[in-house]
């Protein structure tokens, strides 16, 4: 059985936190994220794009929604 990683972000731009999560899927772990539009379109990070692609590329599975309303993702940066 494989593990599996899921996560509900309003923006993922953390670079130590991208590199764990693409050592995990070198090693079978399955990695899901949903992360807002908007914040993914027209970021406030200059980050954001560049660790979402790395992502993709070792392998993760990206939902993108646009959520209304507060409360809905976590308020943290991942």
């Amino acid at each position: 059985m494989r593990e599996t990683f899921c996560a509900f972000q309003y923006m993922w731009d953390h670079e130590e936190m991208t590199n764990l999560a693409i050592a995990q899927m070198r090693r079978g772990v399955n990695a899901r994220l949903v992360i807002d539009g908007r914040e993914l379109l027209h970021s406030k990070s200059a980050w954001q794009a560049q660790r979402v692609l790395d992502l993709l590329k070792g392998g993760l599975k990206l939902r993108v929604m646009n959520m209304e309303g507060r409360g809905r993702y976590a308020q943290a940066h991942a």
